[in-house]
């Protein structure tokens, strides 16, 4: 029988909030109501429910919703949210009409401002069951976002984009269940529109376009055969149009281009088809064929003058991928078990007309692997793997030592490890390792990706203390490295330029994590809690010359946070509660790309360099 739960309280914030206040709608420092519902009624008479929730109330961030159902029949609902987004940004500039489609970038003296972006969305649909086989399903959401984001125009004067956007979503399905046979099949439609067409400014870009209407359409169909009763056929399509067609605010200049709309269209089909069966009873078949094909159809034409690093006309792009999958599952003794896996992906590309990079139209990759797995037994289970994936393609097309091989383009050999255990020594103590490993070489082509691995491992071990209290720790890592020869520009980085000549770069981002927790019980009515947590991100970019240049190194990006949480639930009787918590955040942020960065205006951003939070709170619950 589902529970029924009211919850109220309050929540106060003290100390720096921009990190902590983006999201949860608590960016300033003050005391906040909340309250949240989750409330089940049964009607009797009729057999039905109905469903209240209410999550937030007294933020910005908050949620309501309602839905009236008979199980097994049918279903309605009706949900509103909204979420506030806050820039963390320290901004001081002098623009004016801020989130406005008409700016003045230096129309006041210098201030401090903060942007945000609210989004309200309503959300409504049924459910209804038609006969004993099949369902149907109608879904529409309706979202609005406004606000500001920080821009940017040529020049490099500072200029903000007024959001003023409308989404539209409609979802219409239905599902036949049948003995062996299954579908389910509809359509998707979504609509844009923006209230804004155009930004008018006064800096050396006057008049930038804004985010155009557009729409989408797509109409789907799978399902799934029951061939025998080990054997089983399933498939899947769909066919979807992208249209972007709204008039330009300006006519192009371009003589002998009177377009006035883009044309733009995009056309995609995806068909899969899968089978699954059981030839033997140690041994499953699991296969699968995907063809996915993105057909730009947008008109070209030549919208500015040619040069020559560019030809003028806009460039659609198409691209069709094939994959196919095998996997083949044998049972041995103990309850082992041997995995063994092939994939093939073939990708082919349009090839735009200029291109400052190489360029290949086909590329293509083949792995295979091998794993072996064993559920928990005798204390002890897991699985270990390996995967050997071989990539390459096509002849290059400007694939001169000058011109840069893109990394999804380049050749590439990968060798990867994955192992995974559970382990429960005794009936007090559990823990779970996680450790992944991968190797990428690269082709010896001069500029480009060269070699690069990834490296991800977890710990989690839980320990009962006693039949009232329990501790928790954990921790993991994330280490990914690439190193990429390029090519300088003369480009002003970190305080120095880089040369016309070769350089390359060792990049390094590293994450580590850990945190530990306890819980237990003081009393009969009271039970307490307190975790712990810690993280640091740090990339780093070792940049050295190819052809004996000086290349200045670029400071290394760091983040870290550390948090404290502690909590007293205190149960004044079998339906009522209240619980106290309290919270501290700490979080120091050292990135060189946002540290006083000063527009050709005036305008300054910086990245907030340290921020402390605290945020008490206390609730009253009761259930019934």
């Amino acid at each position: 029988m589902p529970q029924s739960t009211v919850e109220v309280g309050a929540t106060g914030v003290t100390g720096d909030t921009r990190y902590f206040g983006m999201f949860n709608g608590m960016a300033d420092d003050g005391l906040y109501a909340i309250a949240d519902a989750d409330v089940a009624l049964r009607e009797d008479a009729t057999g039905t429910w109905m469903w209240f929730t209410a999550h937030n109330l007294g933020l910005d961030s908050r949620e309501l919703g309602f839905s009236h159902e008979r199980q097994g029949d049918w279903r309605y609902f009706i949900d509103l949210s909204q979420f506030t987004f806050r820039n963390p940004l320290e901004i001081t500039t002098g623009l004016t009409g801020i989130g406005k489609p008409d700016q003045s970038v230096s129309g006041t003296a210098l201030r401090e401002v903060d942007l945000e972006t609210k989004r309200e969305q309503l959300k409504t649909g049924f459910t209804k069951r038609l006969g004993r086989n099949l369902d149907v399903k109608m879904k529409f959401r309706h979202e609005e976002k406004r606000g500001e984001r920080q821009w940017g125009a040529q020049g490099f004067n500072f200029l903000t984009e007024p959001v003023d956007f409308v989404t539209r979503e409609v979802t219409g399905t239905a599902d036949y269940t049948g003995r062996r046979l299954q579908l389910s099949g509809g359509y998707i439609g979504s609509f844009f529109t923006s209230a804004h067409e155009v930004l008018d400014n006064d800096s050396s870009q006057p008049r930038i376009a804004l985010p155009p209407d557009n729409s989408a359409h797509q109409v789907h169909l799978a399902g799934a055969y029951a061939l025998t009763p080990t054997t089983r056929a399933t498939f899947k399509a769909s066919y979807g149009i992208a249209i972007q067609d709204e008039t330009f605010f300006t006519a192009p200049t371009f003589g002998g281009n009177t377009r006035g709309d883009l044309g733009g269209q995009v056309n995609t089909t995806l068909v899969q088809l899968g089978l699954t069966a059981r030839p033997m009873r140690k041994l499953a078949v699991n296969a699968k064929l995907r063809y996915d094909d993105r057909d730009d159809r947008t008109d070209r034409a030549q919208y500015i003058t040619a040069s020559a690093s560019r030809s003028g006309f806009n460039i659609p792009f198409s691209r069709t991928t094939l994959t196919g999958d095998l996997e083949a599952i044998y049972s041995l003794p103990q309850r082992f078990r041997v995995i063994g896996r092939l994939k093939q992906e073939n990708w082919n590309r349009s090839k735009p007309v200029l291109r400052q990079a190489s360029f290949r139209d086909d590329t293509y990759e083949t792995s295979y692997g091998i794993e072996l797995r064993r559920p928990l037994m005798h204390n002890l289970g897991g699985s270990i793997s390996y995967t050997r994936s071989v990539k390459n393609g096509s002849r290059w097309h400007d694939g001169t030592d000058g011109a840069i091989d893109a990394i999804n383009l380049a050749d590439r050999e990968r060798d990867k490890v994955r192992l995974s255990l559970s382990w429960v020594p005794q009936e007090r103590l559990t823990a779970q390792l996680s450790l992944e490993y991968s190797d990428d070489v690269y082709d010896s082509r001069p500029l480009g990706p060269r070699d690069g691995s990834t490296l991800l491992a977890s710990l989690d071990v839980g320990y009962q203390l006693s039949q009232d209290w329990n501790v928790n720790a954990w921790t993991a890592l994330s280490d990914f490295r690439l190193d990429q020869a390029s090519n300088g520009d003369g480009t002003a980085v970190g305080g120095g330029a880089i040369t016309d000549e070769d350089w390359a770069a060792d990049l390094q981002h590293l994450g580590i994590a850990a945190g530990f927790g306890v819980r237990g019980r003081l009393t009969d009515s009271l039970t307490t809690g307190a975790e712990a947590q810690y993280s640091t991100d740090r990339s780093k970019h070792e940049l050295t010359g190819l052809d004996a240049s000086v290349i200045p190194n670029l400071p290394d990006i760091r983040y870290r946070q550390a948090s404290v949480g502690l909590f007293l639930d205190y149960k004044i009787s079998a339906s009522r509660r209240i619980r106290l918590n309290y919270g501290y955040s700490r979080i120091v942020a050292k990135d060189w790309t946002w540290e006083s960065w000063t527009f050709a205006d005036g305008t300054t951003i910086e990245i907030p360099g340290r921020e402390e939070t605290h945020f008490i709170g206390i609730a009253y619950s009761h259930r019934w």
